[in-house]
């Protein structure tokens, strides 16, 4: 038998709050409470599940009291207004969205006692509810309603849950919502309690798993696309039913929760709020946890953990109060969870440098404003999903719109969708490390475990028998589980941002020995970025990208057009300096080593998404199906540089120095090359002086940084482990209230 932790039970009956008699400091002992068993599982004999009370999955009637109250405060109170002065236009005029409505109209019925709402959601829980996997919209409905609907309504509601039930195996998350909603009904009692049985440790270890994604800052396993409808309606909701089910509190500790808020708002571009186009994430539009009432659970986690940063979010970024339709999908969980007693945090009172060091991303900015410059590394492991980006130590920079972009998307051509496209884009080009600002190792095609690497890219479903290698080699059989990259030096400091990452296993193991990126941001618009490769065949090329949005140019040297390949499209470059134009900005950069490399410009219509001499485009159908701004949007990318070396040596390394400046720069910074003995690196004249960065050129990813500026100096090797702190940035002004913060101490301190 599982049994709940009777310290994490709630008092239920007729309580509005979660008593948890953790830590009180009570001397009289409190009484176990009595359990009754369902699938193996104990339960609380008097909580509403038991009493098979309703409503039970967003809220208990116990707990209206304490709603009510808060709504009392603004901007609840506004929002609350808003959202009946818009079902009430809505009903009067007999729109769909409004009779549609379910979830506004149960909550209304309960918060208003109007039985009109009640009967208009029981009106479309029965004609238009959604008894399926992300929503449930109709499941909702009938748990809000079921006091109003006739024992053979709620049979009809009760009997398509069961369905769903008995023919989703896979849909866990949906599964326990439907299970808990519909307990107690005489519905197929043995499926029930079976599903129950089962899913009660699922949820328990998805929380564990997911947790495992958080680990020192935040982060998941999926993009941020998929976040919403997987975890926000699906988990986020499950916790939920369980909760005021049962009255187990499984949020206490959930670090996942409460560590989103940072994870989107650290990849949103300067003067923007949707995230990066980074990984699988590249549709343009993703703001926050979105598709199917999702956004509505951010507000559980704010309300629960007191969280600022997530009611800025909200306010600022999540609720949109112009369109019914945006009323009505996302005021209904502020309304239920949040706290607005909660002074809100905006991004301008954080640092502005995050490390999300499970997933393997690094967010930096010069500064929080509009026309910032942003710049994004990535190494850590692979998403969990199948349409994952073989990406690792590849980099974005961004000033006003994408510089150095993340190209190719996944928008609209999956490979059913033959009416858009053939499917070879998504499958040969958008995943691929040619599509990122990456290195490849070789020409050939690379077989991994039901996954195909063209151009020698990176693997990210790798053979068993190479992570059987990878073990051998490290001396330790019972290594941590295969990571294909990670992230294996970090600090930030006021001057400067520095990441190493090592994605040597994110090959296979016949090509490449070992690859590690160290990436230096000198703010405000200056990095450095060096590269060692080495390969298992030292006549395989190493090839070094560079993506733009608009056609670079060459600013020292001579440009030719190449013909071995394409009679237009291909050039080569006899210069090392180049620069390229888009929105308002300009991104410079200049190759230091490898000496003499051979530079290839590629790209425009016809050759933007090009691989081996073919362009993996999508159908004009696609492009007509898009908005005009859909690529800038995201940074689809239509040129790339590559650079190699003229040497076919084991070991290559690449040296280079890239500038985010205002478009009006005509040339970028004076840099020049440091050789010393094993050591390379780079000396730039700045704005406030001169900055120096050297990188050992063998052992361990390891460096030195010298700033100079005026009087000040800062002169120290670069961090040679993950520093995941703000120690150096104690003279800044925000520096004290990241300590005293309650929220923000939590938020800023790595999470176990």
């Amino acid at each position: 038998m599982i049994r709940l932790d009777p310290s994490t039970m709630a008092a239920c009956a007729g309580s509005t709050l979660l008593v948890m008699f953790l830590g009180c400091g009570s001397d009289v002992a409190a009484e176990e409470p009595a359990v009754d068993e369902v699938g193996g599982v104990a339960i609380p004999a008097d909580c509403p599940l038991m009493r098979n009370e309703h409503p039970r999955l967003l809220f208990t009637r116990s707990q209206l009291p304490a709603i009510k109250a808060r709504l009392g405060r603004s901007p609840l109170k506004e929002d609350f207004q808003l959202l009946r002065d818009t079902l009430d236009d809505g009903l009067r005029r007999g729109t769909e969205r409004a009779r549609t409505a379910m979830v506004p109209l149960g909550i209304l019925y309960h918060l208003t006692g109007d039985r009109r709402y009640g009967e208009a959601c029981k009106q479309a829980v029965l004609e238009h509810g959604d008894f399926g996997v992300y929503a449930a919209l109709g499941l909702y409905g009938y748990d809000l309603v079921h006091d109003l609907m006739t024992p053979e309504q709620r049979r009809s509601c009760e009997e398509r849950s069961a369905a769903f039930l008995r023919d989703n195996r896979w849909r866990q998350r949906a599964r326990l919502i439907h299970a808990v909603g519909i307990y107690g009904s005489g519905v197929d009692d043995r499926l029930i309690e079976a599903q129950i049985q089962e899913l009660y440790p699922w949820l328990r270890e998805r929380l564990r798993y997911l947790n495992g994604w958080a680990r020192h800052r935040g982060g998941d396993d999926n993009s941020h696309g998929y976040i919403g409808q997987h975890e926000y309606v699906g988990t986020m909701g499950a916790i939920q039913a369980w909760r005021t089910a049962t009255g187990e509190d499984l949020l206490a500790g959930f670090h996942w929760a409460r560590l989103m808020p940072p994870y989107y708002i650290y990849h949103y571009p300067p003067g923007r709020r949707d995230t990066l186009h980074v990984g699988i994430n590249c549709w343009g539009n993703n703001r926050y946890p979105a598709e199917t009432g999702a956004a509505n659970f951010v507000s559980l986690a704010q309300g629960y953990f007191q969280d600022g940063l997530a009611w800025w979010w909200i306010q600022n970024c999540i609720i949109d109060r112009r369109h019914d339709y945006e009323i009505f999908g996302k005021l209904w969980g502020p309304l239920l969870w949040s706290d607005p007693g909660v002074p809100q945090i905006a991004p301008k009172d954080l640092p502005p440098t995050m490390l999300f060091q499970e997933r393997g991303y690094v967010s930096m900015r010069s500064d929080w404003s509009d026309r910032a410059v942003f710049g994004h590394f990535h190494c850590g492991r692979f998403e969990s999903d199948g349409r994952n980006n073989a990406d690792n130590n590849s980099f974005i920079i961004y000033r006003g719109g994408y510089l150095a972009c993340d190209t190719g998307t996944r928008a609209l051509n999956n490979p059913e969708q033959t009416e858009l496209s053939d499917g070879r884009h998504h499958n040969r080009y958008f995943i691929q490390t040619i599509a990122h600002n990456a290195i490849t190792v070789g020409t050939d095609q690379v077989r991994g475990e039901g996954w195909a690497a063209v151009c020698g890219g990176q693997v990210s479903r790798p053979r068993r028998d190479w992570i059987a290698r990878w073990r051998r080699d490290s001396g330790d059989e019972a290594d941590q589980p295969w990571r294909a990259g990670e992230i294996v030096a970090y600090q930030t400091h006021p001057r400067f941002d520095y990441a190493a990452g090592d994605a040597s296993r994110s090959y296979s193991p016949d090509y490449v020995r070992r690859f590690t990126r160290q990436f230096v941001y000198l703010r405000p618009d200056l990095f450095v970025v060096f590269d060692r490769v080495t390969a298992v065949r030292g006549d395989d090329p190493k090839r070094w990208y560079l993506h733009t949005m608009e056609e670079p140019q060459l600013s020292d040297g001579r440009e030719r057009l190449d013909t071995s390949v394409h009679p237009d499209g291909h050039f080569a470059w006899d210069g090392t300096t180049g620069r390229v134009r888009h929105q308002g900005s300009t991104l410079h950069w200049k190759t230091l080593l490898p000496k003499r490399p051979i530079v290839r410009k590629i790209g425009g219509r016809g050759h933007q998404f090009e691989v081996n001499g073919e362009n993996l485009d999508m159908y004009p159908a696609w492009y007509d199906r898009m908005s005009p701004d859909f690529s800038d949007r995201i940074g689809l990318g239509w040129w790339r540089i590559e650079v190699e070396s003229r040497a076919q040596r084991a070991t290559d390394v690449f040296l280079h120095v890239l500038q985010a400046t205002d478009a009006a720069v005509a040339e970028m910074a004076p840099v020049e090359l440091i050789e010393q003995a094993g050591a390379v690196g780079a000396r730039i004249v700045t704005s406030e002086g001169e900055a120096s960065v050297t990188f050992a050129t063998a052992g361990p990813a390891r460096g030195h940084i010298r700033i100079a500026e005026d009087v000040k100096t800062f002169d120290a090797d670069l961090a040679d482990g993950v520093a995941d702190d703000y120690d150096a940035w104690q003279d800044d002004p925000r520096h004290g209230r990241w300590s005293a913060d309650p929220y923000l101490k939590a938020a800023l301190t790595p999470a176990p």
